[in-house]
């Protein structure tokens, strides 16, 4: 990914389990990507159930707002059994460093 880059970004959620997350199972889900923070309740993070992604939209103006470097990414999920929250780290994004820093 470079900074300028503007689409969905994809994750699959996995509990424990091998139990993969779906958001029947789900009250909110919060997916972290370096400082940019979205949730699944507000209706910006969606769901594909075609491939069973969670889709992380990103706009052109916040991947050149992040730093140029490997980009932590963390979930949060609050399940509707119990209440229980589950925070589950992702891995991280490389982030390549754009020349330019113009929205197209």
């Amino acid at each position: 990914m470079m900074q300028g880059d503007a689409y969905n970004i994809q994750f699959i959620i996995i509990r424990d389990d091998n139990t993969i997350v779906t958001p029947s199972m789900i009250s909110e889900v919060e997916i972290v990507i370096g400082t940019l923070r979205k949730t699944y309740s507000s209706g910006i993070i969606t769901y594909s159930e075609y491939d069973q992604n969670w889709l992380f939209p990103i706009s052109q103006s916040e991947s050149l707002a992040l730093s140029a470097s490997n980009q932590p990414v963390q979930a949060r999920i609050k399940f509707t059994e119990n209440d229980e929250v589950i925070g589950e780290n992702l891995g991280v994004i490389p982030l390549e460093q754009s020349r330019s820093k113009v929205v197209l």
